[in-house]
C-alpha cells in the first residue's frame, strides 16, 4: 500500500486535472457533461461550477476516510493501534483507483483523441469498472490483513 500522503496527493492531481480540463473543454470546445449531475450544475448555472467541486469533493472524501478508519476500530473486536490507518489507507487507495478509472481516465481519453468524446457516452461503464475495482482491491487488502491476524 502506499503512503497516505502519496495517495492524497494523486487523489488531489486527480480532482483538480478534471474539473479544470472538462471547464476547458465545455468553455472552449463546445464539449458537454456527460455526468448527469454535473451538467444540472454547470451548463444549468455555470460552468464555474467545477471549481466549487474541488474542494467539496476532497472534502467529502476527506470524511468518507476518516469515517472508514473509524468505523473499522469501532466493528473491530480486538483493534491493534494501526487499524484506523490501514483502514484509512485501504479506504483511501479504493477511491484513487476508482476515481483514476471512473473519471480521470475518461477525461484523458477525449484529451488523447483530440477532445472528441470517445469513451463519454460509456462513463457509466469505466464508472463501474472503477468502483468495482476499487471494492475488490479493498477486499482483497482487507482479506490479507485478517489472514494476517491469524
Amino acid at each position: 500500500m502506499l503512503n497516505k500522503k502519496i495517495l492524497w496527493t494523486i487523489l488531489l492531481v486527480f480532482l483538480c486535472f478534471d474539473p479544470i480540463f472538462s471547464y476547458i473543454a465545455i468553455t472552449e470546445f463546445n464539449l458537454k457533461e456527460a455526468y448527469p449531475l454535473s451538467a444540472y450544475f454547470v451548463h444549468g448555472i455555470s460552468p464555474l461550477f467545477y471549481f466549487v467541486f474541488i474542494p467539496v469533493s476532497m472534502v467529502g472524501i476527506y470524511l468518507l476516510v476518516k469515517a472508514t478508519g473509524w468505523l473499522a476500530v469501532k466493528t473491530e473486536k480486538n483493534p491493534k493501534p494501526d487499524t484506523r490507518e490501514v483502514s484509512e489507507r485501504i479506504g483511501l487507495t479504493s477511491i484513487v483507483i476508482a476515481w483514476g478509472i471512473g473519471v480521470t481516465s475518461v477525461n484523458l481519453s477525449v484529451l488523447f483523441s483530440g477532445m472528441k468524446p470517445v469513451l463519454s457516452g460509456n462513463w457509466r461503464y469505466w464508472m463501474a469498472v472503477g468502483v468495482l475495482l476499487g471494492v475488490v482491491y479493498a477486499l482483497y487488502e482487507s482479506h490479507k490483513s485478517e489472514r494476517k491476524k491469524q
